[in-house]
C-alpha cells in the first residue's frame, strides 16, 4: 500500500517552477522559476531559507555544484549565475553575446567546475580559478575560427562578466 501523506507545501514562487535540484546530503532543495528568482528550501525544517534575486528574465534551470558549495542558475536573460550556497551571494555571472545561447550549464560531480554548453561547443568554468577554458568545439570550423579570428571568442563564446573575488 502506498502512503500518500503530504509532508509540506513550499509557497513563495509567484510563477511556474521550472527546475529543481537537491543537495547531496538531502537537506536543501533549490528551485528555479519563471518569476525570475531562485529559492532555497530547507527540507528538514520544511521552510524557505532564502530568495536569490538577480536574473532579469525567467529562470529555467538550477544545479548544485560538487560539495554543495555553489548554485548554478540559467535564465532567459542569457546568463548563468553562480551563487554561494553558504553566503547566498552572486559569485560570478557568465554571459554570452546575442549570437549564442546556452544549452546548459552542468556542474562537475568531481570538481568545482561547470561545463558551459553552447551551440559552438563546451567551455569549462573553473570556479576556484575564475577562468573559462574553451576546450571542445562541435565543428572543426569553430576551432579554426577560434584560433584565426580574435573576435570569435568575444562574439560567440561564454565569458565572465562579473566576479565576486
Amino acid at each position: 500500500m502506498i502512503n500518500n501523506q503530504l509532508e509540506a507545501v513550499f509557497q513563495g514562487h509567484t510563477d511556474i517552477v521550472w527546475g529543481v535540484d537537491i543537495t547531496s546530503d538531502n537537506k536543501l532543495l533549490v528551485s528555479a522559476s519563471f518569476d525570475k528568482t531562485v529559492r532555497i528550501w530547507n527540507l528538514v525544517n520544511k521552510a524557505q531559507e532564502a530568495v536569490l534575486y538577480g536574473h532579469t528574465d525567467k529562470v529555467y534551470r538550477v544545479f548544485i555544484s560538487y560539495g554543495n558549495k555553489f548554485i548554478v542558475s540559467r535564465s532567459e536573460d542569457k546568463t548563468l549565475r553562480i551563487w554561494s550556497l553558504l553566503t547566498k551571494n552572486t559569485e560570478a555571472i557568465i554571459k554570452t553575446s546575442d549570437n549564442a545561447m546556452y544549452a546548459s550549464g552542468i556542474p562537475s560531480k568531481l570538481k568545482n567546475k561547470i561545463y558551459l554548453c553552447t551551440g559552438f561547443g563546451i567551455s569549462t568554468l573553473n570556479i576556484d580559478e575564475n577562468r573559462i577554458d574553451h576546450e571542445v568545439f562541435f565543428e572543426k570550423i569553430f576551432e579554426e575560427f577560434y584560433y584565426r579570428d580574435s573576435n570569435f571568442e568575444d562574439q560567440f563564446l561564454p565569458k565572465i562578466s562579473f566576479t565576486n573575488s
